[in-house]
């Protein structure tokens, strides 16, 4: 799910981005990162679903590419220890509904996550060939349906980063500006 920002450097910036981009353009990328990182460590600790092989919260990181190049990443593994749970489900037959148990095994490195979540931000993020580009994913293709079922992956901490986009931005406005 894309979330696009709907600002431009030089409004934050008041004009001096275009004059200075070259000599900024590492502190921009450095707060988009920052603004990733946070978002993705938000996403990582919600306890909103049960990751029962790791690779789901795994594959939630971030991709920044500046013309076309990967600058920045960041992925992750989350393994979860080897085990078993007892799950309840209910489900419904002619009869009425009916309830039953099953035991389901759990562990995983996370590799697999992390993989799928690198994939897939290179290859929506290398999609672009100008300017700068953070794509912030959860890369397994369940998470989607995770989240239609009302558990929240990472739409939830998205949410917030245009915010802190546009704080880190204005900061670094201030102190090009300031001197």
């Amino acid at each position: 799910m894309p979330v696009k920002a709907k600002f431009n450097l030089d409004d934050l910036f008041g004009k001096i981005y275009r004059l200075y981009e070259e000599e900024m353009k590492p502190a921009v990328i450095e707060a988009v990162r920052q603004a990733c990182l946070e978002t993705v460590a938000n996403a990582k600790s919600l306890d909103t679903y049960k990751d029962r092989t790791g690779n789901l919260r795994s594959s939630i990181g971030f991709a920044i590419y500046d013309g076309g190049e990967k600058v920045n990443g960041y992925f992750q593994a989350e393994p979860v220890p080897e085990g078993a749970v007892r799950e309840v489900y209910s489900y419904k037959t002619k009869e009425g509904m009916k309830t039953g148990s099953r035991e389901v095994k759990t562990g995983g490195d996370g590799e697999e996550g992390v993989k799928s979540g690198q994939e897939l931000a290179d290859g929506i993020a290398g999609g672009f060939p100008d300017g700068i580009v953070a794509v912030i994913v959860a890369g397994m293709d369940y998470a989607l349906w995770v989240e239609s079922n009302g558990l929240d992956v990472i739409t939830g901490s998205c949410l917030g980063l245009k915010s802190l986009l546009e704080e880190n931005l204005r900061n670094i406005g201030e102190a090009y500006k300031n001197g």
